[in-house]
């Protein structure tokens, strides 16, 4: 059979002739016996030249493959500067110390404390503690010490949210402006869970840190800053007290309401004992109780009369008809007069009236004590129930707080 006829059997739209002429024409055109690399052909019959179209394609997927590894190094460059830079982003809105660190008129607004260089210094004192602090998560999570605070070890776990700076700041910020959570969550861009963990935490541990600050000086120490008003009196004007009341909320139990009802207030309180130096600085502060308690009940229940000596002297308010308390101790109190020596007139004598202007401008000073821990808005309520066991180490951390203050009382006044 012929090739034309082969061709059209199979309907092959292809001269043979001429195919069997070009394959002769390609080869003969080639020098397979130097297996040159030059040729310029291009035909896809020729292997000279599809290996060189192979190699340059796979030099081209070479490079392609570099230029993708470096296009996915600096992808991944460009997300960790976006990261880094919402990171900075969220800290310059999240509140901060460092945003009140270059005024001293807003670390006292903000934490109570005069300045900046105190906060540093107190947040250098509680640093080591506080690196190692055991959060609260309830009564069970503080039955007992965990290991790395046993061994002094460094606490194990992710790194905390906040700085301790700034969890100090938080704490201190909730007992001067009184906050609510949810508020102090906002301006710090966290939960308000998280919130309540750190002040829960915080608050009692402030308290036992500071509370050597609140310290009763000896008889030594009190004449080292013994102001002139005190000098009329002979012996040791060693603590002037009286007490002070917080308001709370109305518990819903009667027997409960009973307890913490002022009658002076005329609402639910707190009633605590403060007791200060002649140069007024807070030297005793006592445990919080019920709002019906008298201010006698509350000398006997706290015990401060065992922290005099004999000779000493112990300045209160005409409220304080507690003399029995002192009479084994051999502690005088001085209280202003009120009770009237005649009957003829309603007005005092000379000598009394000259004795309760004598007893007042001394006994001021516990006043003012009292009004510059009031200055710590959570110190005026209204306190709610959940917090009441909180407020204990509140007052002391406060009245520490104030102790950090300049000099209440002038040597000369």
């Amino acid at each position: 059979m012929s090739p034309m006829r082969l061709a059209k059997d199979i309907a092959v739209q292809v001269d043979l002739i001429d195919l069997m002429t070009e394959s002769q024409r390609c080869v003969g055109d080639h020098d397979y016996s130097n297996q040159s690399s030059n040729c310029t052909c291009m035909s896809i019959t020729c292997a000279i030249c599809s290996k060189n179209r192979v190699e340059d394609l796979e030099a081209q997927v070479s490079n392609m493959e570099s230029e993708c590894s470096a296009a996915e190094r600096r992808l991944q460059q460009a997300k960790e500067e976006i990261k880094q830079l919402e990171e900075s982003l969220k800290q310059q809105k999240r509140f901060s110390v460092r945003q009140i660190a270059h005024s001293d008129e807003l670390i006292k607004m903000y934490t109570g404390i005069p300045s900046y260089e105190i906060f540093q210094w107190l947040t250098d004192q509680v640093r080591p503690h506080a690196q190692k602090l055991q959060y609260y998560r309830g009564k069970q999570s503080m039955d007992r010490d965990k290991f790395y605070q046993i061994n002094n070890t460094t606490k194990p776990g992710p790194k905390r949210t906040f700085s301790i700076d700034d969890e100090l700041l938080m704490t201190l910020m909730k007992l001067r402006l009184n906050l609510r959570e949810g508020d102090i969550a906002f301006r710090f861009k966290v939960a308000q869970c998280t919130v309540s963990q750190i002040l829960s935490t915080w608050i009692p541990f402030l308290a036992r840190e500071l509370e050597g600050f609140i310290y009763w000086p000896s008889q030594e120490e009190t004449f080292r800053y013994y102001p002139q008003c005190f000098h009329k009196y002979k012996g040791c004007v060693r603590c002037i007290i009286d007490c002070t009341e917080i308001q709370i909320d109305r518990p819903s139990l009667a027997a409960s309401n009973n307890q913490v009802y002022s009658q002076y207030k005329s609402r639910p309180t707190l009633k605590c004992l403060v007791g200060i130096t002649p140069g007024g600085t807070i030297s005793y502060i006592s445990k919080p109780v019920g709002g019906s308690t008298s201010d006698k009940e509350v000398v006997k229940m706290t015990g401060i009369v065992e922290k005099f000596d004999k000779g000493d002297i112990c300045m209160a308010d005409r409220g304080f008809n507690i003399q029995e308390l002192f009479l084994n101790k051999e502690v005088k109190l001085v209280i202003p007069p009120f009770t009237r020596t005649t009957n003829s007139t309603k007005q005092f004598t000379e000598a009394e009236d000259t004795a309760t202007k004598t007893v007042a401008n001394a006994r001021i000073h516990v006043e003012r004590a009292i009004g510059s821990l009031k200055e710590f808005d959570i110190m005026q309520g209204t306190i709610p129930l959940c917090m009441i066991d909180l407020m204990e180490a509140a007052f002391i951390v406060c009245s520490a707080l104030v102790n950090l203050q300049p000099h209440l009382v002038p040597l000369t006044s």
